[in-house]
């Protein structure tokens, strides 16, 4: 099951789970300009976290 919530004015959390188990959490900021959106990743299910940044040209 995917559950995707506004935690802000630029912020959506995407929480993902199986069999009532969360197995992770995506957080994906929007800048305020529009130009660059930060992903994080926190991986329940093997421990992991992850996070990288894009840029629109």
């Amino acid at each position: 099951m995917v559950a995707v919530k506004r935690a802000g004015a630029n912020t959506i959390v995407e929480t993902d789970s199986r069999g009532g188990k969360v197995i992770s959490v995506q957080t994906m900021k929007l800048s305020p300009d529009g130009k660059t959106v930060v992903v994080m990743i926190d991986d329940k299910e093997y421990g992991t976290t992850s996070e990288w940044t894009t840029h629109k040209k």
